[in-house]
């Protein structure tokens, strides 16, 4: 599924913009780390588990003010099929970016969580582009109706793994790039095969490639193969309904200023200043509110 104009483009700029800051800082604090264990521990709080890793990141969110504003407007226009899919409840497994730099390969061709063994209901992904994609940006492909085909799993695997991003493979399944406008959003079963492609040198028209993704699970459905990339301050606390916005009674516009304050809380927690500042000015029902809709939920995430 795909729909067209779900986050502004001056939201995706304002994002962009914040995740090139915050990888570079990222990268800074990991290379002055003074002890390697350091080095290891910020690595894995800050980055996903991503194939073909040479020029490409999978950079945890925290839930700054430009992620909460494209996260609210990506939900608001697509949040009812979430609801369909995943239930108001359904929980945010996954909450990164996914950049590739000039020079990054083509990963193999891969589904997230695989069809056979996987008895838990599937996982549902949303990629919005921050910026135009083009072929020569190396756009993520996608493998249309494989997310319901066990036989086109299993003919992957006899696939050897060197051969899984030739394009002789791609054609046999059938990928499509997903070549789109920024502000675009890509609803993906997490079955589905796909894969990122290859992001050509500056000189061939290559350039940086950032993709905001949030993967969504049904409460109490944790499939197998998913890097489940989250921060630990945001692991198990966020579902559907925090980001769809509710309008219309009384009612409603109090479960509003309980959704915000949660939002706010988790920013904090995430050590967001702007945050912080803001809970500090917040009346004190507000703020328990804030801290109890935001106590850690039992919760079947890796750690």
């Amino acid at each position: 599924c795909v729909v067209v104009g779900a986050v502004p483009r001056e939201q995706c700029a304002a994002l962009a913009e914040y995740v090139d800051a915050a990888l570079a800082g990222a990268e800074l604090s990991i290379a002055a780390a003074p002890e390697e264990g350091d080095a290891e521990a910020l690595e894995f709080a800050l980055f996903g588990n991503v194939r073909c890793r040479k020029h490409r990141f999978d950079f945890k969110l925290p839930l700054s003010r430009e992620v909460c504003d494209a996260m609210l407007s990506l939900v608001g226009v697509i949040g009812g099929a979430l609801e369909n899919q995943v239930s108001a409840q359904g929980r945010l497994a996954e909450l990164s970016c996914l950049v590739s730099d000039p020079g990054a390969e083509r990963q193999p061709l891969h589904p997230d969580t695989p069809i056979a063994g996987n008895a838990c209901a599937a996982l549902l992904t949303t990629f919005v582009a921050l910026q135009d994609i083009s072929e020569s940006m190396g756009p993520t492909v996608f493998c249309l109706g494989t997310h319901h085909a066990p036989a086109a799993h299993a003919e992957l695997e006899s696939v050897p793994m060197q051969a899984r991003a030739s394009d002789a493979t791609l054609a046999r399944f059938g990928a499509a790039a997903g070549i789109c406008e920024a502000g675009t959003v890509l609803l993906m079963d997490s079955r589905l095969l796909h894969c990122g492609g290859a992001n050509l040198p500056l000189l061939h028209g290559g350039m940086r490639r950032r993709l905001l993704y949030a993967t969504w699970q049904v409460l109490g459905n944790s499939p197998a193969g998913s890097t489940y990339s989250i921060r630990s301050e945001l692991q198990g606390r966020l579902r559907v309904e925090d980001f769809h916005p509710l309008r219309g009674s009384a009612e409603a516009e109090g479960r509003q200023d309980s959704r915000s304050a949660k939002l706010l809380q988790c920013a904090a927690a995430c050590g967001d200043g702007d945050a912080m500042s803001r809970l500090g000015t917040m009346s004190s029902s507000a703020a328990e509110l804030a801290r109890a809709t935001t106590e850690p939920r039992p919760q079947s995430l890796p750690g």
